[in-house]
């Protein structure tokens, strides 16, 4: 099974893969997507780290909480008025998806 050529790997090919190669029914290797799933939902709320093998690792990008100074009020059909609003950004999580190194290399990335 090839997965090269598609842009997107979606949950029906996830499933088909696992079907086949663990040579499972199609809804015995739906129970394991839904599982991996879990796990990754689980991870994603508790902040950590996720490696994937020997291919890379998700990491969690933390940033802190900020204040932002909006200098204008936007008002009805587009019209800007000079005024001075504040907001106060909470902490926001991103997740990066860093490819190791010998992954690279050996896939000529």
């Amino acid at each position: 099974m090839s997965l090269i050529s598609m842009d997107t790997l979606s949950r029906i090919e996830i499933i088909k893969f696992f079907s086949k190669r663990c040579g499972v029914s199609y809804r015995k290797a739906a129970i394991m997507y839904s599982a991996l799933n879990d796990l990754f939902d689980e991870a994603i709320k508790n902040k950590d780290s996720i490696r994937i093998g020997k291919i890379g690792i998700f990491k969690p990008i933390i940033s802190n909480p900020k204040r932002v100074v909006k200098g204008f009020i936007r008002g009805i059909n587009g019209e800007v008025t000079p005024a001075s609003e504040v907001y106060n950004i909470d902490h926001r999580i991103k997740y990066r998806f860093k490819l190791f190194k010998e992954y690279r290399r050996k896939n000529r990335m």
